[in-house]
């Protein structure tokens, strides 16, 4: 349990980076706790269209084990450089800002990363997507476990699923955008990226 506080607080850090300023990073002690952390890049890659996507791999250690004691895997997102004008904001759960020009389009990707159980089971994580107050749809990840086999068989992994939508808008400088957690099912935790597009 322990383990996996120190993973989600580092995931909050990891989400509060710049892109651009995301580096692996090796074992390190985590304060005098006896656990330690490992962050590690995945190669870049094209996500859809002018969207990269990244993936970072945070392990926390006890003391000199060889297996991490948690395990999380965050997705990053960027546009790329030649796409012209956009607005990117991140968060976890929830997106609410204002945006900063004129844009036509609203992508939202969602990384979200659902608590397994012994058995079958799904899990549903579901945003709202609001222009000024007016909703303009949802989104929504699922995970689907299908357990087999013989009794004592534990399939249950914490599995990190993504998800895209994007949608036609008439966005000026000041238009309030908010994405909202509407509704979840064995969510742990997500990711929201919300780029506006010209």
């Amino acid at each position: 349990m322990q383990a996996q506080q120190y993973a989600e607080t580092e995931a909050e850090l990891v989400r509060s980076i710049s892109y651009s300023d995301l580096k692996n990073s090796g074992k390190t002690d985590i304060g005098k706790s006896g656990f330690k952390k490992e962050v590690t890049l995945g190669e870049e890659s094209d996500y859809s269209g002018n969207i990269k996507q990244r993936n970072v791999d945070i392990k926390i250690y006890h003391e000199n084990e060889e297996l991490p004691r948690a395990d999380m895997v965050l997705t990053r997102y960027k546009v790329a450089e030649e796409a012209g004008g956009c607005q990117i904001v991140t968060g976890a759960n929830n997106v609410s800002f204002t945006a900063n020009g004129s844009y036509k389009s609203v992508t939202v990707i969602s990384s979200a990363i659902f608590i397994p159980l012994d058995g079958g089971w799904t899990g549903k994580a579901t945003y709202n997507i609001a222009v000024d107050g007016a909703s303009l749809g949802n989104l929504t990840c699922t995970s689907v476990t299908h357990k087999g086999g013989s009794k004592g068989h534990y399939w249950g992994t914490k599995t990190s699923v993504t998800n895209q939508k994007t949608v036609n808008a008439n966005i000026v400088k000041g238009t309030a955008i908010d994405v909202k957690l509407s509704s979840s099912s064995r969510m742990d935790t997500s990711t929201i990226t919300v780029i506006l597009g010209s």
